[in-house]
């Protein structure tokens, strides 16, 4: 081990003495786990914590931070799956960011979002062979907005360095919060600390959050959007300032990936039934197609605001929060690379751009929406996924089990049963 890590590894434990840290957390991939901090000491933090046979956590020491929103004093780190790296979205999040360096395109990919939630007074649902369906009872807008603040001025060390947090018009109850642009696997940390944060908020104030995509019909669904920039040598590989949007080739060869692989992306952007009733409910179906500030597109540029900024953004709006994000962001990079090794330009290739004005028509005129429910996505997948094996960033198997596994958990269960809508169309046939 080396004398910083060391050092570093012996500075955490001062502070679990310091603080009187009576339970440590451990968060992997999606799931979690809590040990006393008795059985923590620099050989445990540094090569690994045995939770039991075939499951070693190595903490990620630089994520290491108080729980400003536990009971007792308690200490979160983030760590890696050792024993099953092929299986741990965080390793595959790193793989994918090694295969960027290795690609010499960019030295990273700093990722930025906008989660969206909704906030609700009581939460009730049932799904019994007998009786299913769910009541959402609405919040008064000032104790959402107690709870906004708290979110907000939750500490930098928990992860959640949120930049805008605001309200969506014609949605009570629901917030759109966006979180600061970090590399790929950070970013993707931040992520899933907010998801925590806000419900951790959300309860102490005897409330319920979710990220659910679609959680009320007649209201607006939760999306994740993606924000993607990369930096290459302190520069934005993505700036051309005579490029359209000022987007450079390489952006546009980035974007084609993007699109090419959309249908496939859904099965690790959007991984739930919930997704797609979503999609269906949308006042303006997503298309497969990139533009301007369109709302219409999948993909959409966002453009540098000064000349000064050279830093174009490319955002995927087809993502939601039943997604992974470490598996998401990491299979939208690796679309990304494969676009720019194959050089798919989106204009050539008719996905636009769909804004008025443009420089260069597409040569196709017609604009098809995306896979329409997750089956569709699911079987995209299967025919399309060398571009995420490429350079052993996912591996065949996972994806194939982890195909299975919505198949039987989220389509098989969902068909299976009557929507508490069918009664009402049909019992009286």
């Amino acid at each position: 081990m080396s004398n910083a890590a060391a050092k570093k590894a012996n500075e955490l434990l001062d502070t679990i003495a310091k603080h009187g840290v009576q339970t440590v957390l451990l968060r992997y991939g999606s799931a979690h786990a809590s040990i006393p901090p008795e059985r923590l000491d620099a050989a445990a933090l540094l090569e690994g914590i045995a939770l039991e046979p075939g499951t070693t956590l190595v903490p990620d020491l630089d994520s290491a931070h108080l729980d400003p929103f536990a009971a007792a004093p308690a200490l979160v780190l983030v760590c890696d799956l050792l024993d099953a790296a092929d299986e741990d979205p965080r390793r595959v999040a790193k793989r994918a960011e090694a295969r960027l360096t290795a690609s010499g395109f960019a030295d990273s990919l700093h990722v930025g979002s906008e989660l969206r939630y909704y906030v609700f007074d009581e939460v009730a649902y049932e799904n019994a062979p007998d009786a299913t369906g769910y009541q959402l009872d609405a919040i008064a807008e000032r104790e959402l907005e107690a709870i906004r603040a708290e979110v907000l001025g939750a500490p930098k060390a928990s992860g959640v360095e949120a930049g805008v947090q605001r309200s969506v018009a014609g949605a009570p109850g629901q917030t759109a919060l966006e979180l600061r642009a970090k590399p790929l696997t950070r970013a993707a940390d931040s992520v899933f600390a907010t998801k925590i944060a806000v419900k951790a908020v959300a309860a102490r104030h005897g409330k319920s959050a979710t990220f659910m995509p679609k959680p009320l019909a007649g209201s607006a669904g939760s999306a994740l959007r993606v924000r993607m920039s990369p930096n290459k040598d302190g520069k934005s590989p993505f700036f051309d300032k005579d490029g359209w949007a000022a987007a450079s080739q390489t952006m546009l060869f980035f974007i084609g990936g993007l699109l090419a692989h959309a249908d496939s992306l859904l099965a690790l952007c959007a991984p739930s039934a919930n997704s797609y009733t979503h999609f269906a409910s949308l006042d303006v179906p997503l298309l497969l197609a990139f533009g301007r500030g369109n709302a219409a597109t999948a993909v959409t540029v966002d453009a540098p605001g000064r000349d000064d900024a050279k830093t174009p953004r490319v955002e995927f709006r087809a993502a939601d929060l039943s997604a992974n994000p470490y598996l998401a962001f990491a299979a939208l990079l690796c679309a990304g690379l494969d676009g720019l090794a194959r050089r798919t330009d989106p204009i050539s290739s008719g996905f636009g751009p769909l804004e008025t004005g443009a420089t260069r028509r597409p040569a196709k005129p017609q604009f098809r929406g995306l896979a329409p429910h997750l089956g569709a996505a699911l079987d995209a997948l299967e025919k399309d996924r060398a571009y995420l094996t490429e350079g052993g960033v996912f591996g065949d198997a996972f994806l194939r089990r982890r195909s299975e596994a919505l198949r039987a958990n989220e389509i098989a269960a969902f068909w299976g049963r009557p929507h508490p809508l069918e009664y009402a169309l049909t019992y009286e046939c």
